[in-house]
């Protein structure tokens, strides 16, 4: 797997392929895009933050806790894309599992 933990940050990568790393922010910050009307702006700019200084797996956690806190139901592909780059990151599922998606 190229996703490796280290000291210091279990969210932030080893040595990644600058390609796959890239691909990976980028998707995180597509579904960041997709529900981002949903959530109050304050609660956005500190994912985005957290996105920008390299802890993309912290940034996951906390937007799926705020998705879940406000019982904001997400579409199916925001679901999946969500799913996936959590289990890239390796990031704890429950995280994921408990939000509402539309059309399961």
């Amino acid at each position: 797997m190229w996703w490796r933990k280290r000291t210091g940050s279990a969210r932030t990568p080893g040595r990644v392929d600058k390609v796959g790393w890239d691909d990976l922010l980028g998707r995180l910050r597509a579904v960041v895009l997709d529900v981002e009307a949903s959530l109050a702006p304050e609660r956005v700019q500190t994912i985005w933050e957290l996105i920008d200084v390299g802890e993309p797996g912290i940034a996951l956690e906390l937007l799926c806790a705020n998705l879940d806190d406000l019982e904001i139901e997400i579409s199916s592909s925001t679901f999946t894309a969500i799913k996936a780059a959590g289990l890239t990151m390796q990031v704890d599922p429950s995280y994921w599992e408990v939000l509402q998606v539309a059309e399961r």
